[in-house]
């Protein structure tokens, strides 16, 4: 809704968070030079530092765009709204970041520098859900993989829900399934064990 994202947008100035957007061609951010010579916008994933602009981007080919100030510039409409910062300092004020919002949207750590808002009722169980109706099938033919919170909705929807090995403790607890982690061809493993290849 563009006036929860609007208060979103207001919201987030008060914090030390990358916001970023996009649409079908480009990637939006609030200044491209500062972030990408501003150190906090240098994570750590995995023990790498990297450009979390560039590596946020470059997948999907988004070219890199400046909007100064998102709450009052967007005038497309936003799938979801993703905000990256230092793992440490998200981890500490994810809460407060989140708290006015709980009820309006769905707020979820998707990597340990990146935290998401969508709609409410917008995961990938329901979206998975939706796919399948129209085949015939349901969970009971689905297996799923996963590692992070957003993937949490996809393992409990899903008949065998597997996490990975580096996943978060809290996907672990509710997996059907844990199997080798994502740099050691787990999925492979998985379906090995469920006799799917």
């Amino acid at each position: 809704d563009p006036s929860i994202a609007k208060d979103l947008f207001n919201h987030l100035k008060k914090f030390d968070v990358i916001p970023m957007i996009a649409d079908d061609k480009y990637m939006y951010v609030n200044n491209v030079y500062n972030h990408l010579l501003n150190p906090r916008s240098h994570v750590d994933n995995d023990g790498s530092m990297i450009n979390i602009i560039e590596y946020e981007a470059r997948p999907a080919n988004h070219l890199i765009r400046e909007m100064s100030d998102f709450a009052s510039d967007v005038d497309f409409p936003l799938h979801k709204i993703l905000i990256a910062a230092d793992p440490v300092y998200l981890l500490d004020n994810f809460e407060a970041i989140s708290e006015p919002f709980k009820k309006k949207l769905t707020c979820v750590f998707s990597a340990p520098f990146y935290y998401e808002f969508t709609d409410q009722g917008v995961d990938k169980a329901n979206t998975l859900n939706k796919v399948l109706e129209p085949l015939g099938m349901s969970a009971e033919n689905v297996i799923a993989f996963g590692d992070g919170h957003n993937d949490k909705t996809l393992l409990e929807f899903a008949h065998i829900g597997v996490a990975m090995d580096n996943a978060e403790d809290e996907v672990k607890a509710i997996a059907t399934h844990i199997t080798h982690s994502n740099n050691e061809d787990g999925i492979a493993t998985a379906l090995s064990k469920y006799n799917l290849i």
